[in-house]
C-alpha cells in the first residue's frame, strides 16, 4: 500500500499515533493537524508518506489489524494448547489491552467499520481484509475443536467462529457504555463454555 521511499524514519511512528487517535476520536474527528502534532512532524513529511487522509487510515487500519493478530498468535498459538483454550487466551488478551486502555477505546476496526464502513472504498477493503483474518483463525480453532469433539457439530465452525465474533463486538459496546469488562468476559466464557459446546 505504502509507496516505496528511502527512508520510513517517521512512518512508525504516524502509524502508532493513528491507531491511538483513530481509536479515541474516529476518523472524521480525527484532523491532519490533531496527527502532525502528536508525532511532530511538519506536513510535508505526512505527505511524503500518505497522498491522502483515508491512505492514512487505511494503512493504520491494516497496522493495528498486524500488530493484534501477531500479538494473539504470539498469546494462543503453542502446539501443547487446546483450540478452547486458546479462544480463552484470546479473550483474556483483548480484554488486557481493553483495560490497559481505560475501556473507552473499544475495538478500533470495530468502532472505524462503523463510522466509515461503506463510506471509504479503500478502508472498507482493509476492514474487510482484517475481518476475513480474524475470521479465519477462529474458524480455525472451532475446526480442531470439533475434530477433537470438544463443541458442537451440529454448527459449522463458520457458523460458531462468526456467532463468537457478532457476541465479540457487540458486547464491546456494553464495555465502553459500563465501563468494565466483567460482563463481556462471563459472557464469552458462557458462549465457549456452554452455548457452543
Amino acid at each position: 500500500m505504502a509507496r516505496p521511499r528511502r527512508s520510513d524514519h517517521n512512518r512508525q511512528p504516524l502509524l502508532e499515533a493513528g491507531i491511538s487517535l483513530l481509536s479515541e476520536q474516529g476518523y472524521h474527528g480525527t484532523g491532519l493537524k490533531q496527527i502532525l502534532d502528536r508525532v511532530k512532524i511538519p506536513k510535508g513529511s505526512f505527505y511524503h508518506y500518505f497522498d491522502s487522509k483515508e491512505q492514512f487510515a487505511a494503512e493504520v487500519i491494516s497496522h493495528y489489524i498486524d500488530q493484534y493478530l501477531q500479538q494473539l498468535k504470539q498469546a494462543t498459538d503453542l502446539p501443547e494448547r487446546a483450540p478452547m483454550d486458546r479462544l480463552l487466551a484470546a479473550i483474556d488478551l483483548s480484554l488486557a489491552r481493553l483495560e490497559q486502555e481505560g475501556l473507552t477505546k473499544g475495538c478500533m476496526l470495530g468502532n472505524l467499520t462503523a463510522e466509515i464502513g461503506g463510506q471509504s472504498e479503500l478502508c472498507t477493503q482493509v476492514m474487510l481484509q482484517g475481518w476475513t483474518l480474524w475470521q479465519g483463525w477462529l474458524t480455525q480453532q472451532f475446526e480442531e475443536a470439533q475434530q477433537r469433539k470438544e463443541v458442537r457439530q451440529d454448527l459449522t465452525a463458520e457458523q460458531m467462529a462468526r456467532l463468537f465474533w457478532d457476541r465479540w463486538q457487540g458486547g464491546l459496546l456494553h464495555v465502553k457504555l459500563k465501563g468494565s469488562t466483567e460482563e463481556l468476559r462471563n459472557d464469552m466464557e458462557l458462549m465457549l463454555k456452554v452455548i457452543l459446546r
